[in-house]
């Protein structure tokens, strides 16, 4: 196996036995130096939740690939994350910080107010008495994705996002209720921003898009296997769930798809 850095797909073109990908190679400032053609029997996209539904729905807008499936693009969702923040709490926030999150708050047993809360950190070496959340809410209204003239289209704004923002203001404001502390005002609107989006999820959903383990439908030989199969949520931070379930597809497309064909002679 290679792995080619540098090289971007443009698109995808069916072929008699397999897929014609247009490739565009950069240099590190983003130029383009090198245009390719490669060919493949089989083909597996892993380039997100935004990037694998982008490069079908471009391809299919061009007339290059011709795929019978009218589920490319929807259940988008930014896996509820909402950005909030607190000043002035009570005592000190501390001066060495992780990077990382390593503290959460469970909330989900709560009907009314559901969420998950990673404690984010500020690890700027001085005490700042302010506290960051990264809040992961549950996505009542899924967004969808399309694309066109004007380029890929994201159907996802503040209708989407309303009941996530009221729920991560009901969490900060019990915070300083019980410890002191007023909305990080100057770091977000009212101390919560919901025009953020650090996991990015669906687009190809697993049994809508493709089957069961990844295969898109109404293609052969084309499957996905990234965070674009889980559909908009899934209630903590998903990079394990997304390695699982490539896991997972892998396994079953070799079981169900590869088992059958005659190995290789090997001298």
């Amino acid at each position: 196996m290679n792995i080619l850095e540098l090289h971007h797909v443009q698109s995808i073109t069916n072929k008699p036995g397999g897929y014609e990908l247009d490739i565009h190679v950069t240099n590190t400032k983003g130029e383009v130096v090198e245009q390719k053609v490669m060919h493949a029997t089989h083909l597996f996209l892993g380039a997100g939740s935004i990037g694998s539904p982008e490069l079908l729905l471009k391809s299919i807008c061009e007339s290059k690939l011709k795929i019978n499936n009218r589920n490319i693009g929807i259940q988008w969702g930014n896996n509820g994350n909402v950005m909030a923040g607190r000043n002035f709490v009570s005592g000190n926030t501390g001066i060495s910080q992780s990077t990382i999150p390593i503290i959460a708050v469970d909330h989900w047993d709560d009907k009314k107010h559901p969420f998950f809360a990673e404690i984010s950190l500020f690890p700027i070496n001085m005490e700042v008495w302010t506290a960051l959340y990264l809040v992961i809410n549950k996505v009542p209204k899924l967004g969808s994705m399309s694309y066109g003239k004007d380029g890929l289209k994201l159907d996802w704004g503040k209708s989407n996002t309303k009941k996530m923002r009221k729920t991560t203001s009901y969490f900060i404001n019990s915070l300083n209720k019980a410890n002191i502390g007023t909305p990080a005002h100057m770091l977000f609107d009212k101390g919560v921003a919901e025009d953020i989006c650090y996991h990015p999820l669906g687009g190809l959903t697993l049994g809508h898009s493709t089957n069961a383990y990844g295969a898109l439908k109404g293609a052969k030989n084309l499957y996905v296997v990234d965070s674009s199969l889980i559909p908009g949520t899934i209630g903590v931070n998903p990079f394990l769930t997304i390695t699982a379930i490539a896991e997972y597809c892998m396994e079953n497309i070799i079981k169900n798809d590869f088992s059958n064909q005659p190995a290789k002679n090997e001298e």
